[in-house]
């Protein structure tokens, strides 16, 4: 089962070396299973390799919802944005642009409607030692004093509903990511996305969200342009129950026993 690759901007060693090892295993396997179209598209451009034997399966979605999700915004509803993850030094293109993008609706007043932004997640040691930090942390702290932005912490798959239950709207800003759970998860609870037109993520989304444009580079992680987040931010607020309802029809498509019966297939044609 092959996710992601080793590339320059994501793996500083020898990335060449690590993603050989992988074409080794996958040339005496039986059926290789990219997780998605991205995943086998970026062996080609990388390793200029295939398996002529391969299918490509989704990760499927592992937690039920326990109540419908939401199906209509009003103005006076709070509308909550939500960015999870786990953030290390490379992530500067994700969280920048996403706190630039709110303390920019929030300066020029582009909102019809009351917003917060919660951060869920890790925040590694050398993210906190990284020569962006103390940009990070000064855009945070002004956000939180306006009752903008929160950081909340870990959170896992046994408080995943309370954490997603009153979420509107989630922004997945990172460049090339094959196949993010995070992004299937949040689809199940009917939420729609704004995300990096980039890596898997955008076959997930379907027309459950708004892509945002980047250029296809493999040495350098692309950050989303934060004022065109903001822009897309309201423009999903003005027709919330179509990407709401997209979103719950989206989410349907990663059912877990479909997952199960595609790998029991596979497995009787090759025993």
């Amino acid at each position: 089962n092959q996710n992601g690759w080793f590339y320059e901007a994501w793996y500083k060693n020898n990335w060449k070396k690590r993603n050989h090892t992988l074409i080794k295993i996958q040339k005496i396997s039986k059926r290789v299973i990219y997780q998605s179209k991205f995943c086998k598209s970026a062996s080609k451009k990388l390793n200029n390799y295939i398996s002529k034997n391969s299918s490509i399966i989704y990760n499927p979605a592992l937690i039920k919802p326990k109540s419908k999700p939401k199906k209509a915004l009003n103005k006076k509803n709070k509308f909550k944005i939500i960015v999870t993850g786990i953030f290390g030094v490379e992530s500067r293109h994700i969280l920048i642009p996403i706190l630039k993008s709110i303390d920019y609706l929030d300066k020029r007043k582009l909102s019809s409607f009351v917003f917060k932004l919660e951060i869920y997640g890790v925040i590694k040691k050398d993210m906190k030692v990284s020569n962006w930090f103390s940009e990070y942390k000064k855009l945070y702290e002004k956000l939180y004093k306006k009752g903008l932005v929160f950081y909340k912490g870990r959170y896992d798959h046994r408080n995943l509903y309370s954490v997603l239950k009153d979420v509107n709207l989630a922004i997945h800003a990172k460049y090339k990511d094959p196949c993010p759970n995070a992004v299937i998860e949040k689809l199940q609870f009917g939420i729609p996305h704004i995300y990096s037109k980039s890596g898997g993520t955008p076959e997930l989304i379907g027309d459950s969200g708004l892509p945002i444009v980047v250029r296809d580079v493999w040495n350098k992680m692309i950050e989303i342009d934060y004022k065109n987040l903001s822009k897309k931010i309201v423009k999903i607020s003005s027709n919330y129950k179509t990407y709401n309802l997209n979103a719950i029809k989206q989410g349907k498509k990663f059912n877990f026993f479909d997952y199960i019966s595609r790998h029991k297939k596979i497995f009787k044609e090759l025993i």
